[in-house]
């Protein structure tokens, strides 16, 4: 029922012109995407360092039967352009490197973080990296993005925050969620301290 329920908001959100899931590169100098919205401390529920190993693969795990092609190449693309992995995968392609080193026996499938932890076991660490987007009524969404460490099955990074929609999500959701995972890749400030003013500096001194 969910995974029908995530389809059917995307073919929403996909319908008539907004930008949402618009495919485009991050600025050359900061290396984040232009957004309008800023992370809020409360919208990072789970930090943890970022671990090197991590950059040798990322798994991008949708959970939906049939996932949308668009969501998809979205997000491969954003991972891809971050350079920070050696390696951005699906699950077409997590399934041909099991077959390719004949791994069938020992990782029977790559569906849940059982199977995924097996295939760790057998070609070392990676990232599952889970994005989503929930309708919550009105013009009110939700939009997760997850991080687990495929070798523990610990999460490793969780951003959940709220979205207006008016005009698409990439700007009030999705932007802001892919530059606070950016940061945390190169173990910066997730949520960077906001400048302080000539009063506030002042105010310190006092």
């Amino acid at each position: 029922m969910v995974r029908f329920a995530f389809a059917l908001l995307l073919a929403g959100l996909l319908a008539g012109c907004n930008t949402t899931l618009q495919v485009e590169k991050p600025d050359a100098t900061s290396g984040l995407y232009s957004t309008h919205t800023a992370l809020k401390a409360a919208d990072v529920r789970v930090e943890e360092k970022f671990d090197p190993a991590y950059t040798q693969m990322v798994y991008l795990k949708i959970d939906a039967e049939t996932p949308n092609q668009r969501f998809v190449d979205f997000f491969v693309a954003a991972l891809k352009d971050m350079h920070v992995f050696k390696k951005v995968v699906t699950k077409d392609d997590l399934q041909a490197i099991v077959i390719g080193r004949n791994l069938g026996s020992k990782v029977p499938n790559v569906s849940d973080l059982v199977g995924l932890n097996n295939l760790s076991k057998e070609i070392g660490p990676f990232l599952i990296v889970e994005p989503n987007a929930v309708f919550k009524g009105g013009y009110n969404f939700e939009g997760t993005l997850k991080a687990i460490d495929a070798s523990t099955g610990k999460t490793v990074l969780l951003i959940d925050m709220t979205a207006f929609n008016m005009a698409g999500l990439d700007d009030p959701l999705f932007h802001p969620m892919l530059n606070g995972f950016i940061n945390w890749t190169h173990n910066q400030p997730i949520v960077p301290e906001a400048p302080k003013t000539a009063q506030q500096s002042n105010s310190a001194k006092l």
